[in-house]
């Protein structure tokens, strides 16, 4: 770890490095991670004001991701009991999520590059969300790299016979609360 600085309500952490001790070459750095407005509740959870995260790299031996930037706000995390147990919050942890410049890639090479991925919660009945947004933008996909998990051969399933040697898309969703009404 390169170091740790605070400023305020905000906490700072530079070159952090995190290994798996189950696997030699699988590990995470990260150049810059910043919290804001930290907060440990009483059900031992950690709230955040926002988590910001630069030069993310993550690397196996059976490829890897790495991002630009990614920002959330209105961060809710585990506590360590619920990460321990392997039982997550009921809910989303978040307000808003922004991830941008994403490469993904498998041992052979680069399989997939995205833009933006943005997404938020824009209202909420106690612990369900009932509103939000969705968007991927500038996604490219090198069609060549796509296989379906269980085929097998030459006759094995395909997005298509590409044309192309890349699959661009983007994809914008909303969901928006709507009234129910029951009846006997």
């Amino acid at each position: 770890m390169g170091g740790v600085e605070e400023s305020g309500g905000e906490v700072t952490i530079r070159d952090l490095l995190i290994t798996n001790e189950n696997e030699d070459n699988a590990k995470a750095t990260i150049g810059t991670t910043v919290l804001t407005e930290g907060e440990i509740l009483d059900d031992g959870r950690l709230k955040l004001g926002s988590l910001g995260l630069q030069d993310l790299e993550l690397t196996s031996d059976d490829g890897g991701m790495s991002l630009n930037n990614l920002k959330v706000t209105e961060l809710l995390l585990p506590s360590a009991e619920e990460v321990a147990a392997n039982k997550s919050p009921v809910g989303p942890g978040y307000r808003s999520l922004e991830i941008n410049t994403v490469q993904i890639r498998d041992e052979d090479g680069k399989v997939a590059d995205v833009d933006k991925i943005m997404s938020s919660i824009d209202s909420m009945d106690g612990d369900l969300p009932t509103s939000g947004s969705f968007s991927i933008s500038g996604a490219k996909i090198d069609v060549k790299q796509i296989e379906i998990r269980g085929s097998q051969g030459a006759d094995r399933p395909r997005l298509r016979d590409p044309v192309h040697e890349y699959y661009r898309f983007r994809k914008n969703g909303t969901r928006k609360p709507q009234r129910w009404s029951f009846r006997n």
